[in-house]
């Protein structure tokens, strides 16, 4: 048998081989495909073993390798198990391994979240915790990792303490991270215990200090953005975003990448897909508000200009995709509402703060529940049982009486 032989057999109607002395091989399949076996006999029984496919493996290759069965044969071994054993061991270096199981991980757990969270969250991982625990090649691929199992909890505290003298919120966020990653290790059988979640947080991490979004709740400075608002004449797509949130007080996210089909012109109201919410649990349903008069008026007059495709609210230049939150708060802050000491600060997100607070100021002027005012806003509280209920709940009409005070209310104070 030689190279030119092998290169020159042809497929034929049923499978073939070419032979030669020492039980190795060439099987040609039906299909053309060739690939080298090794016959051979151990504790009496005859057996076959494939060694590769040629071309990828020359026929010069094959030899040694069967020539390499052959000793293991004469030593009592059998070159199947072998092949076997390898594998096994090559499995078990993998199984277990840190990065692998986050990677496992991570492809659950991003289901539940934004794409642009997920993002970060893979980031977090791959910037801050996973180069402790890894070796890369020199385009910075992970090559290999340690096993969880051999992680300790003080390798975990050094890298949350190291971090939060930098990061604070970023060193919080990674604890909380792993310990969801070492629960799935747990229930995946890598790990035997959750060694995160017996570190003593209040011992390891700073005091947590709660980021308060700047938002404008004196009138006077509220009317004034408000006109100014309505009278903003370089983009009707930025002026009807800006309009329809201080109507609607969306989350940035859910105001830029509103499409069309969440309107429901006829019974007036709005509902995003759960999935596309802060909160994803499939146990809540999708999110709904009433729309006011007002808030319909706006949708009318910009659907004049984006009607005719997905995003109520399309980028300026980028038509078929929606528009950058970023760009509304740029135009905030063109408005003069940019200035924080002077409690003119305004962002996209702030307006579920003004919202809120006003609707605690003149709650007399409506008298709405404050289930509603949560629900409005599409918050959670309470106990897992309250929120079981809460989440349940309905709660899309009874909130219109809310939303057409809070238009007419901004109408007034647009006058004074």
């Amino acid at each position: 048998m030689t190279d030119i032989v092998i290169k020159n057999a042809k497929a034929k109607d049923k499978e073939y081989f070419l032979s030669e002395r020492g039980g190795l091989r060439v099987r040609i399949g039906t299909n053309g495909s060739k690939t080298f076996q090794m016959r051979y006999t151990f504790k009496e029984k005859r057996k076959i073993i494939t060694i590769g496919s040629y071309p990828a493996m020359s026929l010069l290759e094959a030899r040694n390798k069967a020539e390499e069965y052959k000793i293991l044969i004469d030593r009592g071994i059998d070159p199947q198990e072998h092949v076997k054993e390898i594998a096994r061991k090559e499995m078990s270096q993998l199984d277990g391994q840190i990065h692998i199981v986050i990677a496992e991980w991570f492809q659950i757990y991003k289901t539940k979240l934004a794409e642009k969270t997920a993002n970060r969250l893979e980031s977090l991982l791959n910037r801050y915790f996973l180069p402790h625990f890894c070796k890369y090649d020199e385009n910075k691929n992970i090559i290999s990792s340690m096993k969880i199992s051999d992680i300790k909890q003080r390798d975990i505290i050094k890298i949350v303490s190291n971090l939060q003298n930098k990061l604070p919120e970023t060193a919080r966020r990674l604890l909380n991270h792993t310990e969801n990653i070492w629960q799935y290790a747990v229930s995946n059988e890598f790990v035997e215990n959750n060694i995160i979640k017996n570190i003593d947080k209040n011992s390891v991490l700073l005091p947590q200090q709660k980021k308060h979004y700047a938002k404008i709740t004196d009138i006077a400075i509220l009317g004034e953005l408000l006109r100014a608002i309505d009278t903003y004449k370089h983009s009707i797509i930025h002026r009807c975003a800006l309009q329809f949130v201080v109507l609607v007080p969306l989350r940035a996210e859910n105001l830029a990448k509103l499409r069309w089909k969440y309107i429901n012109f006829e019974k007036k109201t709005l509902t995003i897909p759960r999935n596309e919410m802060k909160v994803k649990n499939n146990s809540y349903p999708d999110f709904s508000l009433p729309l006011s008069p007002q808030a319909m008026k706006v949708l009318e007059e910009i659907r004049i200009y984006t009607g005719w495709g997905e995003w109520v609210f399309h980028a300026a230049t980028k038509i078929h995709s929606p528009v950058v939150h970023e760009s509304l708060n740029k135009v905030l802050r063109s408005l003069g509402f940019g200035d924080e000491k002077r409690g003119r600060k305004q962002t996209i997100h702030s307006f579920r703060g003004t919202f809120r607070s006003l609707c605690d100021t003149y709650h007399k002027e409506h008298n709405v529940s404050y289930e509603i005012k949560e629900a409005a806003l599409d918050h959670r509280f309470g106990n897992k049982v309250a929120l079981a209920y809460f989440h349940k709940a309905e709660y899309t009409e009874q909130m219109r009486p809310l939303f057409c005070w809070w238009a007419n209310f901004l109408d007034e104070i647009k006058k004074r």
